[in-house]
Formats: C-alpha cells, sequence, structure tokens
C-alpha cells in the first residue's frame, strides 16, 4: 500500500513486473495511496516495513501495532525501540532472504501472529499512547526552559 514519488514510477512498475512473473501473483495486490488505511489494516495478518532508509519514528508501525499486527522490517531506525521482540522480528537491511523466512515463519503459524501482534498492540497503548507522548514532550520542554 502506497505510491512511489514523482518520477519513480518505473518502481512500481518494476515491482509489478517481478510480480507477474512469480508463482503465487494472484495472492499479491498492490494499492496505491489510501486514506482508507484502516480497511487495510483489518484485512492483512503482518505488517511489512521494508524502507531501506532509517526514518526514526515510522508512524505506520504504531498504526500496525494498534491494529495488534505483528511487524517485521529492517533493523534500523526506530522501529528498533518500537516493536516488540526486535530481535527476533528484525533483520540486517536488504537481507530480503532472511525477511522472507520471516513472512513464511508467520504465515505458518496463526498463533505466533496473534501472539506477537497482541504484545505490540499491548505496548503501543502502554509507551506510545498520546497521554504518554504529551508527558515526554512535556519532560523535554522543561529541561529546555531550565536551560
Amino acid at each position: 500500500v502506497g505510491g512511489t514519488f514523482e518520477g519513480e514510477e518505473w518502481r512500481k512498475k518494476e515491482l509489478e513486473d517481478l510480480i507477474q512473473s512469480k508463482s503465487g501473483s494472484n495472492r499479491i495486490i498492490l494499492i496505491d495511496f489510501t486514506s482508507e488505511i484502516e480497511e487495510v489494516y483489518l484485512t492483512i495478518d503482518l505488517f511489512v516495513l521494508p524502507s531501506t532508509n532509517p526514518d526514526p519514528l515510522p508512524t505506520v508501525v504504531l498504526e500496525a501495532m494498534s491494529y495488534a499486527l505483528p511487524v517485521i522490517g529492517y533493523n534500523h531506525g526506530g522501529i528498533k525501540e518500537m516493536i516488540c521482540e526486535p530481535e527476533q522480528n528484525l533483520v540486517s537491511p536488504k537481507d530480503y532472504s532472511k525477511l522472507g523466512r520471516l513472512m513464511e515463519g508467520y504465515s505458518q503459524s496463526k498463533s505466533r501472529s496473534l501472539e506477537v501482534g497482541s504484545l505490540n498492540q499491548k505496548r503501543q497503548i502502554e509507551v506510545f499512547n498520546r497521554d504518554e507522548y504529551s508527558k515526554k514532550i512535556a519532560q523535554v520542554y522543561k529541561v529546555v526552559s531550565r536551560g
């Protein structure tokens, strides 16, 4: 789900061609940007963040966690501090084989998927909720204002 930046439409075409060349291509759906993201989260079993550039706070991960989804991705950026069990759910950037094996593992174990998704949701509620975030920002302002 998501689009490409202007001038980089070739990336989507390349991905579409790759998908069509593989068996099971009918099981993969590419969706451009949508504002109806809740409908998407309610239809998926696993969230994969394959960003090759580190993001200090990928809010899309928090969204996925709020829907009790297991989250896997590359071991860089803020995702390392966000999800439960990062050592088991993150791989070195561009380690496509290991990322694929993680995806396969979750597809084969519904109970593991539900367990990790539940842990992620609990962590999102306890650590990344609006009240906790506001408290932490207020603490930073206090420290800075004492300067």
